[in-house]
């Protein structure tokens, strides 16, 4: 039988279906397993489903029903590895990966990762973390707040890309934030609400490589945020300069949280905010970093690291220190106000040197609002330079010659 490479579920912005571009282009035979491919239409790469085969699975986020499916390929293909970037299917693909001795992240370390709750149990005595409580009232919410004082956050124990986390600054806040939450995430399977200490800092996330339990790590990259009460990503740079006895820190700390929680291979982005009084542990990924992150590493290192994703599935990756070359920056494009049938002109902005893309979603007739977490943008712009605070400076630039028309308002 012919080997294939399963990939389930992809990114549905910013880099989105690269990981497939990448395995193609190393000559792999690539099963790509979806509970719907409508999703992925405005997808750059949408064109290469014509070349892999295409496998519908009604719920890839839950195990019994991936594995049923990877069952079912199992008669007619030789699957000789396996490969997730989705928050919602890592878990349910690393149960399938141990059951069938495919390379994958550890399914015990997916577990700790994918839950705020169980992390935090697992690393406290290791690293600072934000107080926190796992609350299932608002009475509770309530008491917390009496005891902590204000701001809190109230978040998604199993959130993701910004989604369900809200900065609560008074008892009004927490009452209109902690019902939102609630009716959020009443119907998602195990998640409940955390409530934490509310830590100002700077947030920035370390992206590494693990093989064999060794630890590459590839850079550090800074994230920047909108306003308060939500937390949008507006902007992101890599590689990001730390001075450098902070970068030391940062590195010793992460090092010993990839230990602590053993993990054996595989991207993963963790997040920390360097406040005043230190360095706090925000959350681990076990896959590699949201929207262009992917991109933008493999531009900076002039090295494709999604390859390099495929090459670990097969086994055939091995430990190496990166070398970055360039920088880049992805800067994200939101509403500033509500509106009908939004048009954005970009016929001067990219004009700007250093700007590899504008994209623009398509907007016509559609309703947008101010965001409340990633989902809400109207596109990105996207930046290579030779550091990444030039490639920043060429983003915030081609943002100021956007213009942005409102046809209608909303009152």
């Amino acid at each position: 039988m012919e080997k294939y490479i399963v990939i389930v579920e992809a990114t549905t912005s910013g880099a989105g279906l690269q990981i497939i571009k990448a395995a193609i282009e190393v000559n792999k035979n690539v099963i790509f397993i979806t509970n719907d491919k409508e999703k992925y239409k405005d997808d750059v790469n949408n064109p290469l489903f014509k070349k892999i085969q295409l496998v519908h699975c009604p719920n890839p986020s839950h195990y019994s029903t991936l594995h049923e499916t990877i069952e079912g390929l199992k008669s007619n293909v030789n699957i000789e590895g396996i490969i997730s970037l989705s928050d919602g299917c890592i878990e349910a693909v690393s149960l399938v990966a141990k059951e069938n001795h495919l390379t994958f992240i550890n399914s015990d370390v997916v577990k700790v990762c994918r839950n705020k709750e169980l992390t935090r149990r697992k690393l406290r005595s290791i690293v600072k973390m934000p107080k926190y409580q796992v609350i299932t009232s608002f009475k509770q919410a309530v008491g917390v707040s009496e005891n902590w004082g204000f701001p809190i956050i109230l978040k998604d124990s199993r959130g993701t890309g910004s989604m369900n986390v809200y900065l609560c600054r008074d008892e009004k806040e927490l009452t209109e934030y902690y019902h939102e939450i609630s009716t959020q995430i009443r119907d998602k399977q195990n998640s409940k609400i955390l409530i934490e200490e509310y830590i100002v800092g700077t947030l920035v996330s370390v992206e590494a490589i693990t093989y064999n339990y060794n630890t590459s790590v590839i850079g550090i990259t800074n994230r920047t945020l909108g306003r308060v009460p939500y937390f949008v990503e507006q902007a992101y740079d890599f590689p990001y300069k730390l001075s450098e006895p902070l970068n030391n820190e940062l590195i010793d700390i992460h090092s010993k949280v990839v230990k602590e929680l053993n993990i054996n291979v595989g991207p993963t982005h963790t997040e920390f905010l360097i406040a005043k009084d230190g360095i706090y542990l925000v959350e681990v990924n076990p896959r590699l970093g949201g929207g262009l992150l992917g991109k933008m590493i493999s531009d900076s290192l002039d090295y494709d690291i999604y390859k390099e994703i495929v090459n670990i599935s097969i086994n055939k990756a091995r430990y190496k220190e990166y070398k970055v070359v360039k920088g880049a920056s992805t800067y994200v494009l939101y509403p500033e106000k509500e509106g009908v049938n939004t048009r954005i002109d970009d016929s001067l902005a990219i004009k700007v040197p250093y700007i590899q893309e504008i994209k623009i979603k398509n907007l016509e007739k559609n309703h947008v609002m101010l965001p409340k977490d990633f989902k809400g943008d109207l596109g990105y712009i996207y930046a290579v330079s030779g550091s990444a605070p030039e490639a920043r400076l060429a983003c915030e630039t081609a943002s100021s010659q956007l213009k942005i028309v409102y046809d209608q308002f909303s009152h």
